[in-house]
């Protein structure tokens, strides 16, 4: 008999240390009393009850309890665990707890004001110092809301822009993926990661991909076919470029800054098939540049570029006939050099145009005075030539 009763004893011990864990009225209870390691402590247990576990009521006192830890500016609570983790877990638990509810239930609204307080709390003081000019705070907090709302478009693009403020570009980057790959990157974040792989990462192979995807997100934005033909040129991937350029000028038939970037781009293919030894390929993309140049002109008379290099490209024409006459000796010369330089200045004579338009468009500009000075005393025109030297020296070209 006394064996039973001591064994008795032990259950009703054990049945009364049981009961001190894992209560969730309790747990609530000692979370409103402010004691948030005993609310912890009790939940923690709670939860790995069956019973509980079937109830949106643990959950919701347990998203409010880790909550209560990942808010708390006293250091004995927030010590508890870590910052990040316990805002994870809150953020779960209230969820879950929506998800054992019916829509409008009362706790599935308790639930769902609860995440709300909770994801407000950090944007809001992510605001606040942003305001203050302290961007690794503002950061820091944008990023905390981004765990309690992991697609929230908002919250994406303020921690990506306060962490681009803080030069925290990885931190900025994972935020604009995010939103690029959720479907919901505005047309600056796409610029904008396009400009940091490429600046920032040195990676143009990455901001291809970009601009592949943003051409398909916007279509009409004329902007990201011309970076990516900058891309690709600087990629030294010239047909592809040319093909590219081909297409946007079928978009932009009157964007002159479209045959500007074809034609430059076969005046530099020329230079390479010179180099290799190719004049029949380097004579034909020469001719391709100069239409190119000449149709961009059409659009825009005064632009530079396109007055300088197609004057240059006359130039280089007219020098092949005075490389011939210099190549002569002096008995040939004498017989023919006078009629091949006399040609050589009938090409000449077509750089002056050009040469002189994109003088006036950039009147202190060296590069171009040094060749239109060379035209003019080559035809003659002295007085011209003096002007230009007089241009020279007050622009310290020489």
């Amino acid at each position: 008999m006394k064996n039973m009763l001591l064994l008795l004893a032990g259950v009703l011990l054990f049945t009364a240390s049981y009961a001190q864990k894992g209560n969730v009225v309790k747990a609530e209870s000692l979370l409103n009393k402010g004691d948030v390691a005993g609310a912890k402590a009790e939940i923690d247990v709670a939860v790995t009850i069956e019973k509980n576990a079937s109830k949106s009521k643990t959950f919701l006192t347990k998203g409010k309890i880790y909550k209560a830890i990942a808010t708390s500016e006293d250091p004995a609570v927030s010590g508890l665990m870590d910052t990040n983790k316990a805002i994870a877990e809150a953020s779960e638990a209230l969820k879950k707890a929506m998800t054992m509810e019916s829509e409008g239930s009362v706790n599935y609204n308790f639930a769902e004001y609860e995440v709300e307080d909770f994801w407000s709390k950090f944007l809001n003081t992510g605001g606040e110092v942003y305001g203050e000019e302290d961007y690794n705070g503002a950061y820091e907090n944008f990023y905390k809301a981004s765990l309690i709302k992991p697609t929230d478009s908002l919250t994406l693009f303020y921690a990506g822009v306060a962490a681009q403020q803080a030069e925290m570009t990885d931190e900025a980057m994972k935020m604009y993926y995010k939103l690029i790959d959720q479907g919901d990157a505005n047309e600056d974040i796409y610029s904008t990661m396009v400009y940091l792989e490429r600046s920032e990462k040195k990676n143009d192979a990455k901001a291809l991909a970009l601009l592949e995807k943003a051409k398909v997100a916007f279509p009409d934005n004329a902007d990201f076919m011309r970076e990516e033909i900058n891309i690709l040129i600087a990629m030294k991937k010239g047909p592809e470029a040319i093909e590219k350029l081909k297409g946007a000028i079928e978009k932009e038939p009157d964007n002159a800054s479209l045959y500007l970037n074809l034609a430059v781009l076969y005046d530099n293919l020329s230079v390479q098939t010179e180099a290799d030894g190719n004049a029949a390929e380097t004579q034909d993309l020469i001719a391709k540049a100069q239409t190119n140049y000449e149709k961009a002109l059409a659009i825009e008379p005064g632009n530079y570029v396109g007055n300088f290099n197609l004057g240059v490209i006359w130039v280089n024409r007219a020098k092949v006939y005075y490389d011939k006459a210099r190549a002569m000796d002096l008995k040939t010369y004498q017989k023919e050099g006078g009629k091949l330089v006399e040609e050589g200045d009938k090409v000449l004579t077509k750089s002056l145009p050009y040469l002189e338009a994109a003088h006036v468009a950039e009147p202190e500009d060296c590069s171009v005075m040094g060749p239109l000075m060379s035209v003019y005393t080559q035809l003659k025109k002295n007085a011209k030539a003096e002007e230009i030297a007089d241009a020279q020296d007050a622009a310290g070209c020489n």
